[in-house]
């Protein structure tokens, strides 16, 4: 009989961010893993449970010091979860899978250059040990402005700082001196529900003065601020389908030469607080309203008429604007939406063919394989454990096991 191997969760299940790694977890084990999961009482295995806990692996969340310490003083095979390579660095005896920090900030400001605008900013938290995730994203986006020739701000964030009245005037106080117009990042979408909530304080218009971006699409807070918040999609799911394929082996007793693996973000999620394009052009202005309020599914023509311009004109407008023609653009904005269907509903094909605007289900199969080389089918194979390129976020982990 296989044995049936006890794997301890040190993840805090109330959080989005750690709820999609366990999403992963468990689609590796129902993919036909021997395993039994303790993730302990109110969602949350504490050290002191670990302390006492028999059991063969663990996957364990590096960012808490406390966490890392436990894991020091236990000779069981442990992989991490880390969202910086400063947190990943002090556990070098152990693989660790970590959020790709630089291709969050990339994909988070492209969308809002995309937008036109000139002025990022970002705002995080404290700089304290357990906020070093903040720190790091934070610099990425210095360095991606100063590459991109953008203006650049930045919140610094006040150590002493210890309730939210005085955390709320000092973001509120911020905002009223920024340039405007801005696009922030912030460091998750809990920090970007703050800035909302400081926006109204200061009466600062979402979004047509300031665009605000979270980081994890966490539903939660990202549908319960006012307007609803946009954030990049962080490939949690994968992530944790990961740490289970690199824990397997080390429970069954092999080595792994590789210690640090990155997976990069799924997509960004639009939402209402980035609902806004800083265009010069009134006819770009306008095609974007309508591809906007339409969600794509509208015709280049039906545009044409709506704004009583020729194809020309227009796309002489749009190749100034955005470096594409309108069709591009549409195209772009349908097919995106089609992948986002195909990986988060189970829509037929010709369901999402009429949503995103294809004449037949035939015409998007033909249009999505030419654009990311794989059928619909193999797309909606990979959901959960794909990022927005759709390339494999999933290593083979016979590559990572040393030879004997």
């Amino acid at each position: 009989m296989a044995k049936n191997y006890r794997v301890a969760l040190l993840l805090n299940a109330n959080m989005a961010y750690d709820r999609g790694i366990i999403t992963g977890i468990s689609s590796f084990v129902k993919n036909g893993a021997p395993w039994s999961l303790f993730i302990g009482e109110q969602n949350l295995f504490s050290v002191d449970d670990f302390s006492k806990w028999q059991g063969d692996g663990v996957i364990a969340d590096f960012d808490h010091p406390e966490i890392r310490d436990a894991i020091k003083s236990r000779n069981i095979p442990v992989v991490g979860i880390a969202s910086s390579e400063t947190v990943a660095n002090t556990m070098q005896d152990y693989p660790v899978v970590m959020s790709d920090n630089k291709q969050i900030i990339n994909m988070a400001a492209r969308f809002l250059k995309m937008r036109r605008y000139t002025h990022l900013a970002f705002c995080g938290y404290p700089n304290r040990p357990f906020n070093d995730w903040s720190a790091n994203r934070e610099q990425l986006l210095r360095d991606w402005c100063e590459r991109n020739q953008c203006a650049y701000s930045q919140f610094s964030a006040k150590d002493n700082i210890d309730t939210w009245d005085s955390d709320l005037q000092c973001l509120v106080d911020w905002l009223s001196r920024l340039p405007k117009p801005v696009g922030i990042i912030a460091a998750n979408d809990v920090r970007a529900r703050q800035l909302s909530y400081a926006c109204q304080q200061a009466k600062i218009n979402i979004p047509e003065e300031v665009s605000i971006m979270g980081i994890d699409d966490d539903e939660l807070n990202c549908t319960l601020s006012l307007p609803t918040l946009t954030s990049v999609r962080q490939g949690t799911r994968a992530m944790g389908y990961l740490t289970a394929s690199l824990l397997q082996p080390l429970m069954d007793g092999k080595n792994l030469v590789k210690r640090h693996h990155f997976v990069q973000p799924e997509r960004v999620i639009g939402r209402d607080s980035t609902d806004f394009f800083h265009f010069k052009d009134n006819l770009v202005r306008g095609a974007l309203s309508l591809i906007r309020i339409n969600q794509g599914n509208i015709k280049v023509k039906q545009i044409l008429a709506e704004l009583g311009c020729s194809r020309g004109a227009i796309d002489n407008k749009f190749h100034e604007e955005l470096g594409m023609s309108l069709h591009a653009y549409l195209l772009d904005t349908q097919l995106n939406l089609a992948l986002e269907l195909l990986v988060d509903t189970e829509q037929t094909l010709s369901e999402i063919a009429k949503v995103v605007g294809f004449s037949s289900p035939q015409y998007l199969s033909c249009a999505i394989k030419k654009r990311w080389n794989m059928t619909p089918g193999m797309l909606r194979e990979q959901k959960g454990v794909t990022n927005r390129e759709l390339a494999p976020l999933i290593e083979d982990t016979e590559e990572l096991i040393e030879q004997a």
